[in-house]
């Protein structure tokens, strides 16, 4: 089961494969600069987690709160 927004945050997987992997190697150097803050966050969150640390997960969540404001549209 997932909502509409899963729907919307997967949209770019229904497109051609091959445009897409043009697009991702033409932007190597970013994308893989983006995927290792994606796991350094994710290690972070996974740590707060597993170390029950309430504090860490506050941060991590006002964090993302702060990026979301930071959208246009917001």
């Amino acid at each position: 089961m997932a909502g509409p927004g899963y729907r919307d945050t997967t949209r770019v997987a229904a497109g051609p494969s091959a445009l897409w992997a043009e697009i991702l190697l033409g932007n190597r150097r970013e994308v893989l600069a983006g995927l290792q803050e994606l796991r350094t966050g994710l290690q972070g969150l996974e740590t707060s987690l597993e170390k029950g640390d309430a504090a860490g997960l506050a941060k991590f969540l006002e964090e993302a709160a702060q990026i979301r404001r930071k959208l246009p549209g917001s």
